[in-house]
């Protein structure tokens, strides 16, 4: 097999880690994530990611197939389709040895996800030294070329004990400033801080095992944080996620265009020089981070249901300026993570009585003047035909059946 610059591969991804909660992209709290800013001062940085659905599995399963979720089968917590293939079978296929800690539940079915190892024991435990331990015994075999799937359960809820106080946070506008959720936010942020040792943990395990310069290293996060109006949703802030590309021979660099999670995959298949025939709904911009210039894209997202199995159906549209988004279900507020026993459900109830976010059938929000999407501007009824129109003509081109229920 002839390699390009890497011949390994390892991707961490975060669980519920909302953009803006690092130190490298403005987080208010001091030196909460010191292991990532080092990693990002020396990576391909993407300031406009996003993914394709805010929530956990179907995320998961776009950036393993490179297709949208009606095209892949994981609309929810459900398995992609058998005829479908997923990355760890093409890896496979190319003499890749495939590993797996963290979410492995959410990587369905078994057959389409052929792991060589698997750490299989829990589901939401926090506790980095597992993870550490794992990917120690894989690096230990030397069986190279080598895939790892490294999911942090970090900062999913429960939140670990804050190591913060309440007023060390920043409250976005979308939620209630009170302490209530000053205290969630902060033991969110200690969540984070606590992901930012695993990753620190992981970069020391790569360079001290001397396979940190052949091996293209990916961060990202599924989606937005589990508070009101970010997961399980289609705004702006719920699905623009953090995403880094390290890599020995990839220059440092700040791209401020728009990406999107459906392109993931055949990007770094190509970053690894594996061909493949596969009609996929993403495409590689591999060659434009070569050329230090990525053209802008319009982003597609979704929404099909929540992890009750609810039936929510969301599509939205982002361009250079907005964030369009056609719900079929108004009268479903669809906040995961915000169920009774969490502390942002009061919030969530507060919201709702201080009408915070009215959902109309469209939304419109100039997310470049309001990322948190406060301001609907649906009344703009030329603008609204606009941008309904060409959502309905990407999502035709992408052969999403929901179009005709749009008009």
């Amino acid at each position: 097999m002839n390699f390009k610059e890497w011949k390994n591969l390892i991707i961490i991804t975060a669980d519920d880690l909302s953009y803006g909660s690092l130190g490298y992209q403005g987080c208010s709290i001091k030196n909460i994530t010191p292991n990532l800013d080092a990693l990002c001062k020396n990576s391909i940085n993407f300031e406009n990611a996003h993914t394709v659905v805010s929530l956990c599995q179907p995320s998961r399963s776009v950036l393993s197939t490179g297709l949208y979720p009606w095209n892949n089968g994981a609309t929810g917590f459900g398995p992609v389709f058998e005829k479908v293939t997923t990355i760890v079978e093409i890896l496979r296929n190319n003499g890749y040895c495939c590993s797996i800690i963290g979410k492995e539940s959410h990587y369905q079915p078994e057959s389409k996800f052929p792991w060589d190892y698997q750490h299989s024991k829990f589901a939401i435990e926090k506790n980095n030294s597992i993870y550490f331990d794992f990917i120690s015994k894989i690096l230990k075999n030397k069986k190279q070329p080598f895939f790892i799937s490294c999911n942090f359960n970090y900062p999913h809820r429960p939140f670990c004990e804050s190591i913060y106080k309440p007023e060390d946070v920043s409250v976005p506008q979308f939620l209630t400033d009170n302490i209530q959720t000053r205290i969630d936010l902060s033991n969110y942020y200690s969540s984070v801080n606590s992901l930012d040792l695993g990753v620190g943990m992981i970069l020391e395990l790569l360079k001290s095992n001397s396979v940190i310069d052949e091996t293209l290293l990916v961060f990202t996060s599924d989606h937005g944080f589990s508070f009101p109006f970010v997961k399980a949703n289609c705004y702006y802030h719920s699905t623009k996620v953090p995403l880094i590309f390290h890599g020995k021979n990839l220059t440092p660099k700040n791209f401020n265009e728009n990406i999107s999670s459906i392109d993931f995959m055949p990007t770094v298949l190509e970053m690894l020089g594996i061909d493949h025939d596969l009609k996929l709904d993403g495409s590689s911009y591999y060659n434009e981070i070569k050329k230090r210039k990525i053209k802008q894209k319009k982003i597609i997202s979704c929404l099909h249901e929540n992890v009750n199995g609810d039936r929510l159906q969301i599509r939205s549209l982002i361009t250079d300026t907005y964030n369009y988004l056609f719900n079929f279900n108004v009268n479903n507020f669809n906040c995961e993570g915000s169920r009774p026993g969490y502390p942002s459900f009061d919030n969530l109830e507060l919201c709702k009585k201080n009408k915070i976010r009215n959902r109309n059938k469209e939304e419109i929000y100039n997310y470049k003047l309001d990322p948190y999407c406060l301001n609907d501007l649906s009344y703009n009824v030329s603008l609204k035909k606009e941008l309904r129109i060409e959502l309905f003509n990407i999502l035709c081109n992408y052969k999403d059946k929901i179009v005709f229920k749009i008009f």
